[in-house]
C-alpha cells in the first residue's frame, strides 16, 4: 500500500522550485518585463552605419533607454534612403531628467513628445568609440535646428522626434563647404590686385 506524500515534502519541493524559477528570471533578464516602456520613432536620412540594436540612448550624455530596432525604407519618390530608427526608454530612466521649473519632461505620451519637440527635443547619432565608430542616439535641446522628419504615408505608430545630422555629416559639410568657397575665389583678381599694391608701394618709397 502506497504511503501519502508528507505535505512539509511537498511544501519545501515547491518553495525550491519557485526559488529556482524566481534566480532564473534574474539572471536571464526576465526582470525587463515587469519594467514599463515607451517606443520613440525616429528618421535619418543619413547611413546609419555603427549603430546597433541595444546600442545605448542617451540625454545629456544620460543613458535613458536603448536601440529597439533599425531599419531601411526605400523613399522611390525622392531617390533616397530613409532610416527608421525605434528607441526604447524606460520609466525607471526617465525620472532622471527634470526641469528647473521642478517637473520632468514627458516622453512617454504623444502629447508629451510633441510638447518637447516644439520646445526643442532633437536626436542625432553620436560616436561613441572612434576605434570602432560605434554610434548612439542622443537626445538635446536644439530649439534653432529645424530637424529631418520623414511624412509616412502610413502614419506613425509611435511619436516622432526630429533628427539632426551626425558629427561627421557636419565635419563633411564644413570641408565641403570649404572647398566650395576656396573654388569660388578669383585667384587671379586677388593676385593682380596684390601686384598692382605692390608696384605702388614700391613709387611711393
Amino acid at each position: 500500500m502506497s504511503q501519502k506524500a508528507s505535505p512539509t515534502v511537498i511544501g519545501v519541493f515547491t518553495l525550491v522550485g519557485l526559488i529556482l524559477i524566481g534566480t532564473a528570471l534574474v539572471l536571464f533578464g526576465a526582470g525587463k518585463f515587469f519594467t514599463s516602456t515607451h517606443d520613440i520613432q525616429l528618421y535619418f536620412d543619413k547611413s546609419a552605419n555603427g549603430l546597433q540594436v541595444g546600442s545605448d540612448v542617451r540625454f545629456g550624455g544620460v543613458r535613458i533607454g536603448r536601440v529597439k530596432s533599425i531599419s531601411v525604407l526605400v523613399d522611390r519618390k525622392e531617390n533616397r534612403k530613409i532610416i527608421p530608427v525605434v528607441v526604447e526608454l524606460t520609466d525607471k530612466d526617465l525620472r532622471l531628467i527634470s526641469t528647473d521649473e521642478g517637473g520632468g519632461i514627458d516622453l512617454t505620451t504623444f502629447d508629451g513628445v510633441q510638447k518637447a519637440v516644439a520646445e526643442g527635443l532633437r536626436a542625432g547619432m553620436k560616436q561613441q568609440s572612434l576605434l570602432t565608430g560605434q554610434l548612439y542616439i542622443e537626445f538635446d535641446i536644439a530649439p534653432d535646428t529645424p530637424g529631418f522628419v520623414y511624412d509616412s504615408k502610413n502614419g506613425h505608430s509611435y511619436p516622432v522626434v526630429p533628427t539632426v545630422g551626425t558629427e561627421m555629416d557636419e565635419l563633411i559639410s564644413g570641408i565641403s563647404d570649404g572647398i566650395q568657397k576656396f573654388n569660388a575665389l578669383d585667384l587671379d583678381s586677388v593676385i593682380k590686385e596684390l601686384r598692382a599694391k605692390t608696384e605702388s608701394s614700391r613709387l611711393l618709397v
